[in-house]
């Protein structure tokens, strides 16, 4: 936990981080979901063994899935779940004693 991302410990970007997902997710923003899952794929790309980054995209991509399917985008809807896939295994992988981790796999 003494990680920490220019000022802000780790727990609390995670934590900024996600209330901003679900927010864009029940305001139906794709846009801003889009933009938060390229920032993330960014970060997961520069630090790829680490395994909270790999989760939060992996978490971003499970929301932008969730709204495709409320808005009856099928294909998109398919695309940010396979999208998921890989940082969520990678996230597991990565560290596997994580329990909110898991079921990031099971969620299509």
């Amino acid at each position: 936990m003494g990680e920490h991302l220019g000022l802000v410990p780790a727990p609390v970007f995670f934590l900024v981080v996600h209330t901003e997902l679900q927010a864009a997710r029940d305001r139906q923003d794709r846009a801003v979901l889009d933009k938060m899952i390229a920032g993330l794929q960014a970060k997961a790309d520069k630090q790829p063994n680490d395994a909270q980054s790999q989760y939060q995209l992996a978490l971003a991509q499970s929301f932008a899935a969730e709204l495709a399917i409320e808005v009856r985008d099928k294909a998109r809807g398919r695309e940010m779940d396979e999208a998921g896939r890989m940082p969520a295994a990678r996230a597991i992988n990565l560290d596997g004693k994580t329990a909110q981790y898991r079921p990031m796999l099971r969620r299509s």
